[in-house]
């Protein structure tokens, strides 16, 4: 079922968010989870907010650009969409006014984020995965947000519970076949210069190694290694019209031995060598 023919329930188009402070391990953490629209958004200073906690956001309507500070990268996530933050992060969510956006976001204390990350249920990497607007999820942040405004102090440990358990529910499901795409393109295209590694790929797509080589194959129509020289070739394609930078360096950068192995990627891609391309930029 694509997204867009999800309905969701209207007491779940809200703005609601429930802080509540939990005694765990003898350590006080802050816990907050609830609905936003984009009625409700932030209003940052000079475009910005810098999070106190990790935070995970799950778009129920709408699309949105999240844009991370300093560097400016810009990341279009849209309902389905899970994006984790982790504390410290600097950025800004601008919601698509056309659209419509709602989403829900569960926050943890950093003390406690630590403590997951320890036990390997988290990390601290910015990443979003596409699991589709799901009720049964809706539904969970929902209660949690319920029991932080109104369960007494002692059934508080298990609102924390709860909410780990969301959070291994929507962070460890296997990636759905749009996002693997996504997902391997963009690790891919920052490790150009880097022999790939199944291993990381298939951990931050959240399938098998052994399954990662064939379903990104059956995706699309190529292997792994051939998907990374033809990204190589591009990024080599847009170095060449920059002729300050020596078939040396693009060759060094792009994480190939020498100018002959660069060319002989370039040529069987292009049908030219890199030389005969600049020649023919400039």
């Amino acid at each position: 079922m694509s997204d867009e023919l999800v309905l969701i329930p209207a007491r779940f188009l809200r703005d609601d968010i429930a802080y509540r402070s939990v005694s765990l391990t003898n350590k006080s953490v802050v816990i907050f989870c609830g609905f936003q629209t984009a009625d409700h958004m932030e209003k940052p200073q000079e475009g910005y907010v810098e999070l106190i906690q990790w935070q995970l956001l799950y778009v129920l309507e709408g699309q949105a650009v999240y844009q991370l500070h300093p560097n400016g990268q810009r990341i279009t996530i849209k309902a389905g969409d899970v994006l984790q933050i982790p504390a410290g992060t600097r950025y800004r969510l601008m919601p698509d006014e056309n659209s419509g956006w709602a989403c829900v976001r569960l926050g943890l204390d950093p003390t406690f984020a630590d403590q997951l990350v320890e036990a390997q249920i988290i990390n601290h990497d910015r990443f979003v995965m596409h699991r589709g607007v799901q009720l049964q999820l809706v539904e969970t942040f929902d209660q949690i947000t319920h029991g932080l405004r109104n369960s007494p102090d002692d059934s508080l440990p298990w609102t924390a519970l709860s909410a780990q358990q969301l959070i291994l529910q929507l962070t460890h499901q296997p990636a759905l076949d749009d996002d693997l795409l996504t997902v391997c393109r963009s690790y891919l295209t920052q490790h150009l210069d880097e022999p790939i590694s199944v291993e990381n790929l298939s951990q931050l797509c959240n399938i098998p190694a052994s399954q990662l080589r064939p379903t990104f194959y059956k995706r699309t129509g190529m292997e792994l290694v051939e998907y990374q020289q033809r990204l190589r070739v591009d990024r080599a394609i847009s170095m060449l019209g920059d002729y300050s930078i020596s078939l040396d360096d693009i060759a060094r950068q792009l994480g190939y031995d020498n100018t002959g192995d660069l060319g002989v990627q370039f040529k069987r891609i292009t049908g030219q060598s890199p030389l005969q391309y600049r020649q023919r930029l400039f």
